[in-house]
């Protein structure tokens, strides 16, 4: 899935400023012709890395492995890119892939039940603390994964992940940026403001 270019300038739909793609979609012919409209437009680019879809779906393939960004992100450094659900099997490339390149960030939309099936035990509380303790809160967006209906709005989603930074001790500062603050630097959302950080 790919935002349009004309969709950028949109104030009516600011979430639509942004680029969004399947990493399996991406081939590299394609992708160079995403990365220079995301430049000359200034807006972030995010790309769906690991399995996608539900069971049966895509497991792997050549383009799923978020590593292969590097050479983009970094040719690009003034892009943002950003790799929803904590890069779902690839966590350690997307750690190594943060540390090499710092226009790289993570949102941490859905249920996240990937976690599952890891040869490790591996918990949502895991992943922010790794990813909050390496990365920092300016690096961790918030993402719902409530993009189709009827059901909604996921609030289950924003309830959990806010208990378990509310239970790492987050300083409230950091807490409004992973829950909107970085989103809305990201989206130039001018007139956003923080709510409350404390727990729901």
């Amino acid at each position: 899935m790919l935002g349009h270019a004309s969709q950028f300038s949109d104030n009516r739909r600011p979430w639509t400023r942004s680029q969004r793609c399947f990493s399996p979609s991406a081939s590299r012919s394609r992708g160079n012709r995403r990365r220079p409209v995301a430049s000359r437009r200034n807006v972030p680019v995010l790309i769906h890395f690991g399995h996608c879809g539900s069971a049966g779906g895509i497991a792997q393939n050549a383009y799923s492995n978020p590593a292969g960004l590097e050479r983009a992100a970094k040719r690009y450094p003034e892009v943002t890119f950003v790799i929803p659900h904590f890069g779902i099997q690839h966590v350690q490339e997307v750690l190594f892939l943060m540390w090499a390149c710092p226009n790289v960030v993570v949102d941490t939309s859905g249920s996240n039940q990937w976690v599952r099936y890891m040869a490790h035990r591996l918990t949502l509380e895991d992943l922010f603390r790794r990813f909050y303790e390496t990365m920092g809160s300016e690096r961790i967006i918030f993402g719902s994964d409530s993009s189709w209906f009827p059901r909604g709005f996921a609030r289950r989603y924003l309830v959990d992940q806010l208990r378990i930074c509310w239970e790492m001790g987050m300083p409230a500062a950091e807490l409004q940026q992973i829950f909107g603050g970085n989103a809305a630097r990201l989206l130039k959302l001018d007139g956003w403001r923080p709510a409350s950080a404390g727990p729901c």
